[in-house]
């Protein structure tokens, strides 16, 4: 699927990024820095705003990313890839994942390989659900 065939609207952007400096910033309540492991790439988003949460719909390239989530929000990613191989904060993985957080929790990913992840921002954040966030 490409994200690119989805239809904006009052509350769905999409966005094709052909310059890595444009998609910099992915989130708008995470602090995104990376770097390339590509000398070109070509990205593309969508983000669908609904009360209290952002959902987001992101196909990356290969890059080094280091993040922290802002203030006041809860952040759920997940990789959508059967065979995905990435480090996330140290740690090999092979399959599907997912991961939590909130405010202020930074992370770091090594992608081999440009992939497709979802993301759910919810402000303010969630606490007190037995979600296993640290």
């Amino acid at each position: 699927m490409q994200i690119s065939s989805l239809h904006s609207s009052s509350v769905l952007r999409t966005a094709d990024f052909a310059d890595i400096d444009q998609f910099r910033q992915a989130f708008r309540s995470v602090e995104v820095q990376f770097t390339p492991l590509c000398r070109t790439a070509t990205a593309e988003q969508a983000i669908l705003f609904l009360p209290g949460c952002e959902v987001y719909l992101l196909r990356t390239f290969p890059r080094v990313l280091d993040a922290a989530l802002g203030k006041d929000c809860t952040f759920v990613g997940v990789t959508m890839a059967d065979n995905f191989s990435f480090r996330f904060n140290g740690l090999d993985k092979d399959r599907p994942a997912m991961s939590l957080g909130y405010s202020g929790a930074g992370y770091k990913v090594l992608e081999s390989e440009g992939c497709y992840s979802a993301a759910m921002i919810f402000t303010p954040e969630i606490r007190s659900r037995g979600w296993p966030i640290q």
